[in-house]
Parts: C-alpha cells; structure tokens; sequence
C-alpha cells in the first residue's frame, strides 16, 4: 500500500499545472512513498507527461459534484494518507513533510492556512474583502499553530487524513449540496473522536475569484446555498457568527423601520465600513478607495444569496427529503 494519495479534482487544468508543480517541488526535497489521483472530465486533454512526476493516476468521470470525485479518487487510491487539493490552490515547501511527520504523531487529520494569491488586482480587492472582519474574516493565517480546529475551520482544499476517517464515515456526503461537504464529514469526523490538528507550516496559496463579476456571482452562489443549509444542516451553520448577523438582521431591520431610525441604521452601517476601509490605510494604500463599494457589494451579494437560500428551503422543505434521510443514516454513526 502507499503511504501518501493526493486526491485532486480538476475542473481548472491551467491552474492544475502550478499545483502539479508544487507537489514536484515538495518531491524532490522530501522522499516519500506517494500518488496523484487526478479526477478529470471525461474529454479532459490535461498532459502532464513535462512534469516528471511518478505515480500520477487519471480518472475520468462525467460527474461534476465534487464529493463524487473526491469517492471516485479515493476508491482509486492505496494510500495510507489521503491528501485532498483544489485544483487551484499551491502547497507549501514543508507541507508533504509537514504532514507525515504528525501523522507520526498520532494525529488523524490535518489542516493548515489558505492564503490568496493576489496575482492581479482584480484578486487583491477579493483577498482583502475575504480576509476583512466586515467580509468572510478568513483569518486561517492567524490562527494558533498546533491547536484543534473547530469542524468548521477545515477544509477540503487543503487536508489531510487517515484513509480510516474516510472508511468510517463512508466517504463525502453526495447527496447534500457540495457547499457543504466538508463541514458535514469533520462534523462527524471530531464526533467520532477522531483527532484534529492546524499547523501553519501546512499552508496553502488559493486563487481568489477576480472582484467585481465573478467574485460576487461566487458569493452569491455560495451564501444561497449557505442559506439552503442552514435550513438542512441548522447543528453546522447556526453556530457561525456570519449567520448570527443575518438572521438577527431580520428582526432589527424592521424594528427600526417601525421606528422611524431605518436612516440612523443606514448611517451606522456605512460609517462601519469606511471605518473598516481606512484603518488599514498604510496596508491597503490606494485600495481603500475602492474597498467601501467592494464591501456593499459583498454584503449585498451575501444577504440576498443567503435570503434567497434560506426562504426557498424553508418553503420548499418537502423536496429535500432524501438530503434528510440520508442525513440521518449518516448521523447514526455519532
């Protein structure tokens, strides 16, 4: 059996060659026993024979949920350690080593930070919305090294696992919606007992969407499935400070329209996010021009994407019924 699988699924074959590089990187600093496992479309043309890289496995599949992929990769790798990457995303120099090592340790899971990669700027402004405490407050970087990350703080474009988590759980949910993959399986996974741990020296560069169209499309799609899930899966998302505000924004908007202070409101939000925008004025520089509208447009996409979500479920519950069932069978593990 090998030591070490890398399950990729790859929808983004460009971006799929900086991460391939990467992992060659690592290879040729650290000696390992391992494989790729790159899950592809079925008319996929990706060639990786430049690379040099051994033990790479193509698997071709017409399915595009993520969850079925990673199965897919997973049923189609011998490794000891399961690794799951973005297509999208660039390793670290340590983070092969990195992971054997605690692995070693005892430790069943293994997670670390995902910076952007701010290559335009177009991707800067989406980095500093999502790395803002007004925007997604993505402070993976900052958190303390070798501590036990909540089920919510690992994700699946950059971890690592025993193939005995997987087994037991029975893979990734695919019949949820893939949003929430990741939250499902290390929910399930902590409650088991199984032993988590954050390590900085495991991090990652992840491409960030490119502000203002694409980004936003993003947030939106994402935020309404978030809304979706937070009517089906209330124990993973009801605890997220994000969700929090949403919801008891449902009480205080129309509080302070019956009050007449809808305006005093308006006011208090907007000097919230100019004062967010200039207090990291020597960090963002020319930026903080921009970053107030980047902001509304955020919140704005996040709100009505969740909205959305949330209402449609809430009146359509019926139609998810097997996501509920299947859940429950899931569940009965813990």
């Amino acid at each position: 059996m090998t030591k070490f699988s890398f399950i990729i699924p790859v929808t983004r074959e460009q971006d799929c060659l900086l991460l391939l590089a990467s992992i060659r990187e690592n290879i040729l600093t650290e000696k390992s026993d391992l494989e790729i496992i790159l899950v592809v479309d079925t008319n996929s043309k990706l060639d990786i024979k430049s690379f040099g890289i051994p033990n790479v496995k193509i698997v071709k599949t017409s399915q595009r949920h993520p969850s079925i992929r990673r199965n897919l990769g997973v049923r189609n790798s011998t490794g000891c350690f399961l690794s799951f990457l973005d297509d999208d995303v660039v390793i670290g120099k340590e983070w092969i080593k990195t992971n054997l090592e605690f692995f070693e340790k005892g430790y069943d899971i293994i997670c670390g930070p995902i910076i952007g990669m701010r290559n335009t700027i177009s991707e800067k402004i989406s980095d500093m919305v999502l790395t803002s405490i007004i925007g997604e407050a993505d402070f993976s970087h900052k958190r303390r090294d070798k501590s036990t990350p909540a089920f919510d703080e690992i994700y699946l474009c950059n971890c690592s696992l025993r193939r005995k988590v997987w087994e037991d759980i029975d893979g990734f949910n695919e019949k949820a919606d893939y949003h929430v993959d990741d939250t499902e399986f290390f929910y399930i996974a902590l409650k088991m007992g199984f032993k988590a741990i954050f390590l900085k020296r495991a991090i990652v560069k992840h491409r960030r969407k490119e502000f203002p169209f694409v980004f936003l499309k993003h947030q939106f799609s994402a935020r309404k499935a978030t809304g979706m899930n937070t009517v089906l899966f209330p124990e993973l998302f009801l605890r997220m400070a994000g969700i929090k505000t949403i919801l008891l924004s449902y009480l205080i908007i129309p509080l302070f329209l019956i009050l007449g202070l809808f305006k005093i409101l308006i006011l208090i939000y907007l000097g919230t996010i100019l004062f967010f925008s200039l207090v990291n004025v020597k960090k963002y520089k020319l930026y903080v021009l921009i970053l107030p509208f980047a902001f509304l447009a955020n919140h704005l996409a996040l709100y009505i994407g969740f909205s959305t979500g949330l209402f449609k479920t809430l009146i359509n519950r019926r139609r998810f019924i097997d996501i509920l069932n299947f859940k429950r069978m899931r569940y009965a593990k813990i």
